[in-house]
């Protein structure tokens, strides 16, 4: 059972972890985590220490940290669940851009 509701999306991100960048898939987004999907193969793993660039970046606290809780290998690369070490506000602004996001993502 979630404890927050989440939002379907399908936006590029870029995912760095320590001198690799990764270009990846938002597929979700609550305010205490996200999915993101990574393409292929990648050198990631439950202690990376990882910073997650969007458009959705500009609404979070610069202090946001991110942390890898569950890895899903899936045909095409691998899933990333990620928490969030601090619930965010949802700002009307970060509402208004997370609906827009779902919208584009989700096929009528």
């Amino acid at each position: 059972i979630r404890s927050y509701e989440r939002y379907p999306l399908d936006l590029p991100i870029t995912v760095k972890a320590n001198t690799v960048s990764y270009e990846a898939v938002m597929l979700d987004f609550s305010i205490n985590g996200c999915a993101i999907f990574i393409k292929g193969e990648n050198a990631l793993d439950a202690e990376s220490d990882i910073v997650i660039e969007s458009e959705l970046t500009a609404f979070l606290p610069e202090s946001v940290v991110h942390s890898i809780v569950s890895i899903e290998k899936q045909k095409q690369g691998h899933r990333f669940g990620i928490k969030f070490d601090q619930n965010i506000e949802m700002t009307p602004q970060l509402k208004h851009a997370l609906l827009e996001k779902t919208f584009l993502a989700t096929p009528i």
